[in-house]
Order: C-alpha cells, then structure tokens, then sequence
C-alpha cells in the first residue's frame, strides 16, 4: 500500500524499523511487537490510499466530461443549425421600380428569392432543420437496429 499523508505516529514507526544501512527491517509475525506495529498502522487514519480514491475521482470526472463535451457538441450543432437557417430564411429579394417623366424613362429591377432545397416550413419548434439528422445510438430489447426515422 502507498500512503501520501503519514502521521508523525506512523513517520516514527517506519524510522524506528529501520536497520543502520537503511534497510527495512523483517517483521516476524510471532513477535507480540511486530503485531503491535501492525495493529497501529492497521488503525492509522491520518492518511489516505492513493490509488483507490483517485481512480474513483479520476473515473467520475471523466465521465462528467465526456457528458459535459456531448452536451456543449449538441448544443454548438443546434445553434449552428438555426444561423444556417435564420441566413437561408432572410428575404433577399428587392425590387426598384422604374420611373417615367415627360422626357424620360429609367426601367426598374427586381430579384426574386427562390426557395432553397433544404427549406421545409412548418418544422415542429426544437427540431434541428437544414437537413441536420439526429439519430438515437440505441436498440430495442430484441437487440434489432431501430428504422432510419427513430419508430
């Protein structure tokens, strides 16, 4: 076990085992002291194990961000969506109409804005438009794909 935090109780323990040339001395299980050494670090909660707490951490933030980055990628695609559609629905047609005096006449001009191909009026409120499909990665108890328009 790694131990980030020990207590000076523990720091004690570990420095009072130690041999000359710095290596850790044996613990014979049979010895009534080195069951106390155990027993000590075995109730020692001034530290924390490393490895399981931060996985836990590590796992759940990740999971919240990947979560977080799907939503912020739907989001961005919708409200690219309606910028693309707001721009095809502008009226971009004029006109300028002639004008005729007693000596002249200037003829007018004019444009028409013709529907575009991915127009479709009376899409329900919420939906992506402009031929942005969103389909659900699921399947049905019976493990079949489900048909192209989510039914």
């Amino acid at each position: 076990m790694r131990f980030a935090i020990l207590s000076a109780e523990t720091k004690k323990l570990f420095a009072s085992l130690e041999k000359p040339q710095g290596q850790l001395a044996f613990l014979h299980l049979g010895d009534i002291e080195s069951m106390e050494i155990l027993t000590r670090l075995w109730r020692d909660e001034a530290g924390f194990i490393i490895t399981i707490e931060l996985m836990l951490i590590a796992t759940v933030l990740v999971i919240g961000i990947l979560v977080g980055l799907v939503v912020i990628r739907d989001a961005i695609t919708s409200e690219l969506s309606d910028v693309g559609g707001s721009i095809s629905d502008m009226n971009q047609s004029y006109a300028i109409y002639g004008i005729t005096g007693p000596s002249a006449a200037v003829s007018g001009s004019g444009f028409a804005d013709n529907t575009d191909s991915n127009d479709t009026p009376g899409d329900p409120p919420g939906m992506m438009d402009n031929c942005i499909m969103v389909t659900p990665t699921y399947t049905n108890e019976s493990g079949a794909a489900p048909s192209p328009n989510g039914y």
